[in-house]
């Protein structure tokens, strides 16, 4: 699960441009995932409907309310990817630049 929320996060711009809120939405689709594929498996094995035709109160209580619940998050969590927030190049010069100052060119003070 928790290389899901991992590569749910990097989908998103990576752990630093989240807010805790929403890594902590991201920590829970997984365990709606995980929740979706029991359902799915009970009703592959015991199927939709009962012997007397009717549908399963499982699926409409259970299995419906959840796959509402897991799109709802995903609406949250957002579909499209993020580029993870880079510096410019400038940026990038810049702050290798200041890192470098009071260093000769051998790297010592």
């Amino acid at each position: 699960m928790r290389e899901r929320a991992d590569a749910i996060i990097v989908d998103r711009g990576g752990r630093e441009n989240l807010s805790t809120l929403q890594i902590a939405a991201i920590e829970q689709f997984p365990k709606l995932e995980r929740l979706l594929d029991s359902w799915e498996q009970y009703f592959v094995a015991q199927g939709v409907f009962t012997r007397q035709g009717r549908v399963r109160s499982g699926y409409r209580e259970g299995y419906l309310s959840t796959l509402d619940r897991y799109l709802k998050l995903a609406a949250l969590i957002g579909f499209e990817r993020r580029a993870k927030a880079v510096p410019t190049l400038e940026e990038f010069l810049n702050g290798h630049a200041e890192e470098g100052e009071g260093h000769d060119e051998n790297g010592s003070d």
